[in-house]
Formats: structure tokens, sequence, C-alpha cells
């Protein structure tokens, strides 16, 4: 009875997630382009790992909600600090290794996408608000000066030099800041809606959720597929705008929900190239690499609150945000109000 509980709460608290950005929504845009694509790139297939599978190990870092209630993404600062936005709260929480959490910011109208800069600078796309505010390490907190208006943006990208790269959702469009706050459009056209490939305005998006920037200099967008809005693809953008589908994946019954981009391999060890790795709507952890595989972490579905042996013993329920941290895997599980760890170590 427990497991059926957390599944069925898992599933109306993504309808409740769902339910609240679109009410924060403007005009609906005019719609084009929305049949769906063909891939334009590398073919995603299951396949075995060729290399030794080390074990990993999920336990608990903080949960309960009375400390994070309702997490929704997270991100690593670079002094190791954690900050996790809770939507439905209107709240972004630090939280420290050791699982000492503060409010660092509330009284916000829908906080999604969360990063970290190279300073330490917190940046949070606000989508209730239509804004991006900063939080300093002080503590201190300001918006983002912009140019152009967004609508409903879901999360930012960072560079080292402090770019900043929008997804602008409703928008369907990727905007770029420089240091100077000098705003243009990298990629995407104001108002069309699809899943077209291309340089500039001549690439169409539908439902832009999550959005990062790669060491190698590329932008890695979890997209819609220009029918429904939610994460069924992954588009790649170059520093020039040039979009790709990279990914098109066959399930439309579950979303991707986030990701996190890492040289390092499924064994957690340093890899010479980018990997993706991915929460699923279903509980599942991928790995996706830049050669075309996805290769399962965890394939199990049903929703629990368990930790143990990845891809054995450890059960989430509606993992929202991944990001590492060192070499380590942290996940917000919002269906048990909880930050996991996923690591070489028990």
């Amino acid at each position: 009875m427990k497991k059926i509980y957390l599944k069925h709460f898992a599933q109306l608290l993504l309808v409740g997630l769902l339910i609240s950005i679109q009410s924060c929504k403007k005009d609906e845009p005019a719609y084009s382009d929305v049949t769906p694509p063909v891939v334009t790139t590398n073919v995603i297939t299951n396949e075995a790992p060729t290399t030794e599978i080390v074990p990993l190990y999920v336990s608990t870092t903080v949960s309960g909600t009375d400390n994070i209630p309702q997490p929704t993404r997270i991100c690593t600062a670079p002094n190791g600090s954690m900050y996790i936005t809770s939507q439905n709260q209107g709240k972004v929480y630090k939280v420290l290794k050791n699982g000492t959490v503060t409010i660092a910011v509330d009284k916000l109208r829908g906080p999604y996408g969360i990063k970290a800069a190279k300073n330490g600078d917190i940046y949070v796309a606000v989508a209730g608000e239509n804004k991006i505010i900063k939080i300093k390490p002080s503590g201190y907190i300001s918006k983002v000066k912009l140019s152009l208006s967004l609508n409903t943006p879901q999360d930012i990208a960072i560079a080292d030099d402090g770019t900043l790269f929008i997804a602008d959702s409703y928008n369907r469009r990727i905007i770029k800041v420089t240091p100077d706050n000098e705003c243009s459009i990298l990629a995407g056209k104001t108002g069309l809606f699809g899943i077209k490939d291309g340089i500039g305005a001549s690439a169409h998006f539908s439902y832009l959720s999550s959005i990062r920037l790669a060491a190698d200099g590329f932008l890695w967008v979890i997209d819609g597929d220009g029918v429904r809005r939610n994460g069924h693809t992954i588009r790649r953008i170059t520093q020039k705008g040039q979009v790709n589908t990279y990914f098109f994946q066959k399930d439309k019954k579950y979303d991707i929900l986030d990701m996190a981009v890492k040289k390092l391999d499924r064994n957690l060890n340093p890899s010479p190239i980018e990997n993706l790795f991915l929460v699923y709507q279903n509980n599942r952890i991928t790995q996706l690499g830049t050669n075309g595989v996805e290769t399962e972490l965890s394939a199990y579905t049903d929703a629990g609150f368990t930790g143990g042996l990845l891809g054995k013993d450890a059960r989430f329920s509606m993992p929202t945000g991944i990001s590492f941290n060192e070499n380590d895997i942290y996940v917000v599980d919002a269906g048990n109000h909880a930050l996991r760890k996923i690591s070489r170590n028990q």
C-alpha cells in the first residue's frame, strides 16, 4: 500500500507542478511545425556498457517536509553548497553537505531552474514572475536587468565569464546575456512552436524546460516533441546558435525532467567526453553518452524511498532535479521531499 501511495503521490505532484507553470503563462503563441521531427543526428539505443560496471549507492542527505518540501531543481556552488528551488513553496533553500538547511529566498512565485556561477553567484529563473534573480554569496538578492522581456523562463545556464543563456520557454527561444547585460536571441523565434533544426531564428522550439552548458561549449536543452510540450527531445546548440535535435525518446508516457552534464562515465570515472545524466518522470536515471548510447543506471520505475545499490535496492519518487557535487550525483526526490546522493561509496 505504501508503494502505491507513493506512486500516486508522485503523479499528483507532477500534475501540480505542471498546472502551476501553466497558470503563469500569458497569451498562447501561434503554433507551427507541429509534426514530430525526424532525429537529425545520433540515434539512441539501449546498449550494455562496454566497461565493467562499478556499484553505485544511494543515500539520503536530508529529507522531510520541514526541511525541503516539494523540491524542484538543484545546483551546486563552487564551495560545495547546494541550492534547491521549491516551485510550489516559492522558496530557494541552501543545503550544506552535512544536511544543514537554511532558506536563501522566499516569497517567490514559481522559482524553477537554478544555476551557480564560477564566482559563487546563484541565478534563479522565477517562472511565475518572468524574471531572473541573482543571489550573492553574501545573501544579497537582485533582479537581473534585461532589455528583452521573458515569458515563463524555466532555466538558465552560465558560462565561466558570466554570460547567461536563458530558456525563455513560452517565447520559444534561447536568450544570451553578456556580462555587460547586452541581450540577444541566440536561437529560436518568438511565438513559433515546433521542433525545427537550424541556426538562429530558423530553429524552432516547443517547450524548453532545462538548459545546461557543457565544458566543450555546447548548450544542451530539454525540449518538447513539437506536439506535447514536455521533455521528449534533447537539443544541442552551438555558441553560434546552430540547433540540432540530438535525442528523441520513444516512450511518450514519461518525460525527461532534468539533466546534468559531466566528463564522467557511467561508473563516475573521469571521461574524455561529456556525458548527460537524465532523470525521468517514472523514476528512472540514465546516462546518455555523446557517442549515441543511453545506458540505464536505475531502470526500476516503482516509486519508493529506499537507499542501497542503485539499480537494485534503491527507489525514488519523482526525481525532478539533478546536479554533480564533485564526482557524486545529487538528486532532488520531490515525492519523498528529499535530497539523495549517488556515489561509489556506501
